[in-house]
C-alpha cells in the first residue's frame, strides 16, 4: 500500500487485474470459487483522487460500435488507435466455451 505518481506503473498494477488465469490455477488460490470474471480494485491511500486518475483511459474506446464494423475496419486497414483499443478489449473479454 503505497500511493503511486506514475501513470504506467498504475495501469501496470491494473493490468495485474485483468490477467486470464486458468480455472485450476485459480481455485488453487481461490478455492470457492469457479473461474476468474471480475476483480477489484481497493485504493487504500486515494490513487483515484489524484489527478493521476483521469489520465486513465478505458481500453474500450468504441463501446456503440458493433464488433463486426470494427473487425471490417481493421480488415480494411483502419489504424485508428481507438478502433485497435477497443478490439483489443472486446477480444481479451472473449472467454473459451468447454
Amino acid at each position: 500500500m503505497r500511493s503511486v505518481k506514475s501513470r504506467t506503473y498504475f495501469e501496470q498494477m491494473l493490468g495485474r487485474g485483468v490477467r486470464i488465469i486458468n480455472e485450476t490455477e485459480f481455485q488453487a488460490v481461490t478455492d470457492d470459487a469457479k473461474r476468474k470474471d471480475r476483480f477489484v480494485v481497493v485504493d487504500a491511500v486515494g490513487v483515484m483522487d489524484t489527478d493521476l486518475a483521469e489520465t486513465i483511459q478505458p481500453l474500450e474506446r468504441k463501446p456503440s460500435q458493433g464488433l463486426d464494423a470494427l473487425f471490417k475496419a481493421v480488415a480494411f486497414g483502419n489504424k485508428d488507435p481507438e478502433i485497435a483499443s477497443s478490439v483489443a478489449g472486446r477480444l481479451a473479454r472473449l472467454r473459451t466455451s468447454g
